[in-house]
């Protein structure tokens, strides 16, 4: 039982109310499977530096986590462009956090 996060920051063209320093904002893919009155998940999220971010979850088994992760690991997290905005990740299925 674990959690794994990796992050990373993206340059963004819009405005994060605010972004962080360089129009940035931080992207996190986190597994978290610490069995927390059976809450296992998966989230993928885009912050800015204060308190408005996009995010998508998954609730599964360990292993639908793990593949899950990965899939979006491989798919979204490794793909997201510098120079992208809100509506990028909200055509991925991000919704507001």
């Amino acid at each position: 039982m674990s959690i794994t996060r990796i992050e990373k920051y993206v340059k963004v063209t819009d405005d994060w109310y605010p972004t962080f320093p360089d129009n940035k904002v931080r992207v996190a893919l986190i597994l978290n499977d610490l069995d927390h009155k059976g809450y296992k998940f998966v989230r993928i999220c885009a912050w800015g530096a204060d308190d408005f971010g996009l995010e998508m979850d998954f609730e599964g088994t360990s292993e639908e986590n793990e593949l899950k992760f990965n899939e979006w690991r491989d798919n979204i997290y490794h793909r997201i462009p510098d120079l992208c905005n809100k509506e990028y990740f909200e055509n991925l299925g991000f919704y507001p956090a």
